[in-house]
């Protein structure tokens, strides 16, 4: 990338990138790819349904602005790894506001990394988890291959240059171009991911002679690495430049298999330090994830960083805000070992504040930074039950879609981390009479568990069933005949009294016949619930 720009035009373009989003089509298959081979096994993950429901692609690309590959796998897999650890949170919270404070430091990074860019061609992630195969009779014979023009110079002396010249262009130099061409229409993807991990030993080689405290155990790791690797750095850089550019280096590359040779020495190489290569992507992935967030965090409304305490069962977020929305409306939220059921119409702002909930809990265990006035609380496992889906493909139910998501969290009750469970409209996919029985009884199993249950519904009915362990707020709207829908989205204490539903009906223009009896049926309805 760097290679359009001079020094100065590299510095004002980080510089004009600094806290501003970074508007484009992301790739998600690629970003996640680097997640999924670390975490086949691991234990404490945000899943897949919980990702989903929290809009995470959605706001992980307004936290992105990394400049590197690495640092947009590495940003992705911090954001589906919450941590349960506060020294560790501390610590990456010190090098985010290094990077937030410290300009200078962060835009000559920023200008190394800018050289390294997003890999176009090639699959970096592949090479560094995929077995290179060796093949020692191609490198012994693209050896000898290769050192022939030199054998032919030196007979040259004996011979006169004109008898050695003609088997060097008409014998030795076709053979080497069709092994050039063949090999490399096998080797290409290879080629390109080394030439690509090239740019990022060299970010590596620069970073690792900074002298700066906050990221010394990046800079020590990377200079232990690099002295174990020289090796992969040395020929690496020889690999994957663009032919056509300079004719006779194209000749002189070909006419001594510079590229072949380098590569079948790299495979021993690589796969021997495999390990060390992986740590060294981790960490230049790291240092632009957390110039990434730096700047996030610099361009949001405002944060703050959190507060995590020893006690069980606790959440307590001051005017919190959703990442997403443009002019947000700040709630604010207290749980102490209880739960809560929310009330009121569609598009009064119910989901909206489950999720704002869920996402300045998962920022501030990922990336050290709550969208809020005040965060303090437990180490939470979130899991959500908010968009279940049905599959044609699978010949699976709305109902049984929510099942499964709810038994994912009836199963993760019993952990020693407090699971913090948000759930929009428990079992809407089924009949109202099951849906109440079934529903009030999950939320008492849930409460009796390590868990902070968080449920909206519309079944006024359930307010009633688990009143004791469960506070009930609600959120609202005004319905009247000339602006139709008018919303505050703000969290109010108590059961919605609203029927509003009704109401738009009427905004709407439907017959009087239908809305004034389904208004007395509501009536009636509410009138049962209070007296039973």
């Amino acid at each position: 990338m760097l290679g359009i720009f001079t020094k100065g035009k590299a510095l004002a373009y980080v510089k004009n990138l600094w806290a501003k989003e970074e508007k484009r089509k992301r790739d998600f298959k690629k970003i996640s790819k680097y997640n999924k081979l670390l975490t086949q096994s691991e234990e404490n993950l945000v899943d897949n349904q919980t990702w989903n429901d929290l809009d995470m692609d959605q706001v992980f690309s307004k936290i992105d602005r990394a400049l590197t590959t690495p640092g947009e796998n590495v940003l992705y897999d911090m954001l589906r790894k919450p941590l349960y650890n506060k020294e560790k949170l501390r610590e990456r919270g010190e090098i985010i506001k290094l990077f937030q404070k410290d300009s200078e430091l962060r835009e000559k990074i920023q200008i190394q990394l800018l050289k390294v860019y997003k890999q176009k061609n090639g699959d970096v992630l592949a090479l560094l988890w995929d077995d290179l195969k060796e093949n020692k009779l191609l490198k012994v014979l693209f050896l000898i291959l290769g050192n022939m023009p030199l054998v032919f110079l030196v007979l040259s002396i004996f011979y006169g240059l004109k008898m050695t010249i003609i088997p060097i262009i008409v014998i030795l130099y076709p053979i080497n171009l069709f092994i050039h061409y063949k090999i490399n229409s096998t080797i290409r993807s290879q080629v390109e991911a080394i030439s690509y991990f090239s740019s990022i030993l060299r970010a590596a080689k620069y970073i690792s002679n900074l002298k700066v405290d906050e990221i010394s155990n990046q800079i020590n790791k990377l200079n232990d690495i690099l002295n174990k690797v020289k090796e992969v750095s040395k020929n690496s850089a020889s690999i994957g430049r663009i032919e056509g550019i300079d004719v006779l280096g194209d000749y002189f590359t070909i006419l001594f298999l510079i590229e072949e040779r380098a590569y079948y020495k790299l495979t021993t190489v690589i796969n021997k330090n495999r390990d060390e290569l992986k740590e060294l992507y981790k960490i230049i992935g790291e240092i632009d994830a957390y110039i990434s967030i730096a700047s996030y965090r610099e361009s949001a409304k405002y944060y703050t960083e959190p507060e995590f305490v020893e006690e069980k069962a606790y959440l307590n977020i001051k005017e919190g805000i959703h990442p997403l929305i443009k002019n947000p409306v700040a709630n604010s939220l207290t749980l102490n070992k209880n739960g809560i059921i929310l009330t009121g119409t569609n598009m009064s702002g119910k989901s909206t504040f489950l999720r704002m909930i869920g996402l300045n809990m998962l920022l501030s265990q990922t990336i050290y930074t709550s969208l809020a006035k005040e965060y303090k609380g437990s180490f939470l496992n979130i899991i959500t039950s908010i968009s279940p889906e049905d599959s044609v493909e699978k010949g699976k139910s709305y109902y049984l879609g929510e099942a499964e998501a709810m038994l994912r969290i009836i199963k993760a009750v019993d952990s020693d981390i407090t699971v913090f469970c948000m759930i929009d409209e428990i079992f809407r996919g089924t009949n109202p009479i099951e849906r109440v029985s079934a529903a009030s009884e999950i939320l008492k199993y849930l409460i009796k568990g390590n868990c902070l249950p968080v449920v909206a519904t519309h079944d006024h009915e359930l307010t009633k069933i688990v009143k004791d362990r469960y506070r009930c707020y609600y959120f609202s709207e005004m319905v009247d005949e000339d602006e139709g829908l008018k919303f505050d989205y703000e969290i109010k204490q108590g059961v919605s009294p609203t029927t509003n539903a009704i109401k738009l009906l009427r905004y709407l223009g439907y017959p009087k016949e239908i809305t004034e009896k389904a208004y007395e049926q509501v009536k009636r309805d509410i009138n049962y619930i209070e007296d039973n």
